[in-house]
């Protein structure tokens, strides 16, 4: 609307990417919490699972769509065109999703109430710590994977987009196979992802063939889906229901700078260790960060908590 009128500024536009995201921490939080009010618990991972399917198509079908759109009627309509599609969404969850009553709000409804919950929950408390870790040590892979792909044999362009093919195609298919893992207990199978993600980095970072570092990506892809259904998971059955939309949207709000921390790093280390040292330290830091929350996992159990 303010390109149409000719009011868009950088500056306004900054300004409304900065509204979109804190709207995007509550409509998450609310979309898990109608599927976790609507669907048994049994299905709940289920569930995660499909809205992460539907998610990662998006990034493998998404970048052509957009790419032609742009030929078509360049930059402006791809965010018109977007815009659309939350209207469709925003219309589908009025007059399409049973209204049902919903839990009363506790005492503690006020805007902190979520994060009260989880200080006060241990194991939410430890969940969304490891969360916010391993996407902040992820972070640096988006500053150096550019350049690692421009230093390597082949045409850059080319090899940056076999790697995020790849972690694409991989996330999708995780997202199918997510839904198989409800018998696995979720905390253990959340911190055994965290290490085998690590490892899946190190071909890249170690400096591999082309092709083995790309086979690694896709199969870091294919974790991505399992460790975001299983955390919602657990907040969807630990957190307490008149206070759920309060908890998940905290959980989203520091994960959602977790990313943003991580790349902002990923300057200094790219110009201290180079793109393949940075992918190395990232690969290498998962995996330690997944063994020393699956220590603390084994030793919360040992005491009974």
């Amino acid at each position: 609307m303010f390109h149409v009128l000719g009011a868009l500024s950088i500056e306004l536009y900054v300004v409304l990417l900065a509204a979109s995201s804190v709207l995007h921490s509550w409509g998450r939080a609310g979309i898990h919490t109608l599927l976790a009010r609507l669907l048994p618990e049994r299905d709940h991972l289920a569930g995660n699972a499909v809205l992460s399917g539907i998610g990662s198509l998006s990034t493998v079908f998404g970048p052509p769509l957009a790419g032609a759109l742009i030929l078509w009627g360049g930059a402006a309509t791809v965010i018109a065109v977007d815009a659309a599609t939350f209207l469709v969404l925003a219309a589908t969850f009025l007059f399409g999703v049973p209204h049902e009553d919903a839990p009363a709000p506790g005492e503690g409804g006020s805007r902190s109430a979520g994060f009260a919950v989880i200080r006060r929950a241990p194991a939410l408390l430890g969940l969304l710590a490891l969360s916010f870790a391993f996407f902040c040590l992820f972070g640096p892979v988006y500053v150096a994977l550019p350049l690692y792909a421009s230093n390597g044999p082949g045409a850059p362009a080319a090899v940056l987009a076999a790697f995020y093919t790849a972690f694409g195609a991989g996330a999708v298919l995780g997202s199918v196979l997510t839904g198989y893992l409800g018998r696995l207990p979720i905390r253990p199978a959340m911190t055994g992802i965290v290490v085998v993600f690590g490892l899946c980095m190190l071909p890249a970072g170690l400096g591999a063939p082309t092709a083995v570092g790309v086979a690694g990506f896709a199969a870091a892809g294919l974790l991505w889906p399992p460790y975001a259904s299983l955390s919602t998971a657990f907040f969807q059955r630990s957190a307490p229901p008149d206070l759920l939309p309060q908890t998940l949207a905290a959980s989203t709000a520091v994960q959602l700078l977790a990313v943003p921390l991580g790349t902002a790093l990923g300057g200094p280390l790219v110009a201290g260790l180079g793109a393949r040292g940075t992918l190395l330290a990232s690969a290498v830091s998962i995996a330690v960060l997944g063994l020393v929350a699956a220590g603390a996992v084994r030793a919360g159990r040992k005491r009974g908590t």
